[in-house]
């Protein structure tokens, strides 16, 4: 069993790839901006299969301090991370989000 993060998990790609790990026996760390959103994820993905291994986190990843913090989380949890699916993105072109090193 490997530790799986996945951010973008909340919906579309991020989401079905969490649940197929989940579902192949995957420790799998569903991460979404908010918990609110990573927590509903995870429970949509436990509709399916209730035994999925999923556990939901949040991080701003427009946030190299959040990123951080979520890493040692994760790191003291569960010991190392196997593998990062990072398939949430930073949209650039937003007026309103930058990525910022705090």
């Amino acid at each position: 069993m490997k530790t799986v993060v996945v951010t973008g998990g909340r919906r579309g790609p991020g989401r079905v790839a969490a649940g197929k790990l989940a579902r192949a026996g995957h420790h799998v760390v569903l991460v979404a901006r908010t918990q609110a959103a990573a927590e509903a994820a995870a429970a949509q993905i436990r509709t399916h299969d209730p035994v999925a291994g999923v556990e939901p986190s949040s991080a701003d990843l427009a946030s190299l301090a959040s990123i951080r913090t979520l890493a040692a989380a994760l790191v003291d949890d569960a010991g190392r991370i196997d593998v990062v699916f990072n398939i949430a993105g930073v949209l650039q072109a937003s007026p309103s989000r930058r990525v910022t090193a705090g």
